[in-house]
């Protein structure tokens, strides 16, 4: 299981349950899905691990994964459309958390997302709108 996997299953997800996701949409859902389901223990310590084979960086915008982000940034602020992703089996128990935040406001998800003390200790670092400071899985 890789990031881009969790990528294609959450936009699977949501187009499933009739919800567009936008690029930024998708960065922060990424994130606060992994966060939960390290904390609530949806996942295996090394499903975890092995599902976080690249990180997070601190970016203007909150957490982000580079390749995701740019892989999608065609996009930019539309819908991501396409019939390509596909669920994981495996990842089917971060279903309902997926569904959860599709409901969130971007706003609201960009908000929370800046709470995180991580994020406030290294936003500083930003040049631009980006940096190259890795959240660690403990991190998030």
């Amino acid at each position: 299981m890789t990031m881009e996997q969790f990528a294609d299953h959450v936009i699977s997800v949501a187009q499933k349950n009739k919800k567009s996701i936008n690029n930024l949409q998708l960065q922060k859902i990424l994130y606060f899905v992994l966060k939960d389901a390290r904390d609530k223990r949806l996942l295996s310590r090394k499903s975890l691990v092995d599902l976080y084979d690249e990180p997070f960086l601190v970016w203007a915008y909150g957490p982000n994964v580079k390749t995701q982000y740019n892989r999608f940034r065609c996009f930019g602020s539309a819908p991501i459309i396409g019939s390509d992703f596909k669920q994981s089996p495996e990842l089917s128990v971060l279903n309902s958390t997926i569904v959860k935040y599709l409901d969130y406001k971007l706003f609201d998800l960009l908000d929370e997302s800046f709470k995180v003390e991580f994020y406030k200790k290294n936003v500083e670092k930003v040049k631009g709108f980006r940096s190259d400071v890795e959240y660690r899985l403990e991190d998030l």
